[in-house]
């Protein structure tokens, strides 16, 4: 490989490794994309790991490693890392398409990436994964978000409806991905770890309240690292301020114009 074509910057994960213990350095190197990364990120993804080939770019792509792979940390680490690939391959402009809300006009809008709001986590106790279910009282540790948890809760949504699909085409239409989203999202029920098994079955009791709580508190840990998805834009034909949410689209992975 030819160092000289290739661009490498240094940057911080947001959760300043706070995450995953005293063996994860939050400081990290980043070099642009080759051809083989892109052939990578290209290969073909039909076994439910839509995360994995990504991953698997991001951790080649690392030239000062964190002692974690990208598979396996938070969403919030994860998406910074993939937005900051994108800058030091492309550069900062992404061009996306928006409606603006008084006008309803739809125009494209130049975004630079560099501008989106970032979030760090200063401070993480483990008791900030806790939570006592409302309804049935017990209390529960979650695990984080991560792209190898989203692939596995996919490979299960994939498995289960195959597995009705013979016995009960109603069941197989079911959205499984609440049921396996609340599975995975659960590390110990009481302070024990409990079986798959015992989750699956679990998780098909809870009430309204008790999965929305678990839901709700996942939801809270992950808006605690990483890049903001509202972005504030100018109409371009009746000059309104409106937010609008960030998109990924084929722009942000093959964009039309480089800067």
């Amino acid at each position: 490989m030819n160092n000289k074509a290739v661009i490498a910057e240094h940057f911080k994960l947001p959760s300043n490794g706070l995450l995953y213990g005293n063996n994860v350095n939050p400081n990290v190197k980043l070099r642009s994309m080759t051809v083989r990364d892109e052939m990578k990120r290209l290969g073909p993804s039909n076994d439910g790991s839509m995360y994995r080939a990504m991953a698997e770019v991001l951790d080649d792509c690392l030239v000062e490693k964190p002692g974690i792979s990208t598979y396996d940390m938070c969403l919030g680490d994860y998406q910074f890392l993939l937005h900051k690939l994108r800058i030091v391959t492309y550069g900062p402009e992404y061009m996306m398409e928006c409606r603006c809300p008084v006008c309803t006009d739809v125009d494209e809008y130049l975004v630079n990436l560099e501008n989106l709001t970032l979030l760090e986590l200063t401070e993480f106790e483990e008791s900030m994964l806790e939570l006592e279910l409302p309804h049935c009282g017990k209390k529960i540790k979650l695990n984080i978000n991560t792209p190898r948890l989203l692939d596995n809760i996919e490979k299960d949504v994939v498995r289960t409806r195959k597995q009705h699909k013979k016995q009960s085409q109603a069941f197989s239409e079911l959205d499984w991905h609440l049921r396996y989203q609340l599975v995975y999202s659960i590390d110990t029920i009481d302070g024990e770890k409990a079986s798959y098994t015992f989750k699956e079955s679990f998780c098909d009791s809870l009430v309204g309240r008790d999965f929305n709580a678990i839901l709700n508190k996942q939801s809270e840990i992950d808006k605690k690292v990483g890049l903001g998805a509202i972005m504030e834009l100018l109409c371009n034909n009746c000059g309104s301020e409106f937010s609008a949410p960030f998109r990924l689209t084929t722009e942000f992975y093959r964009p039309s114009r480089t800067s």
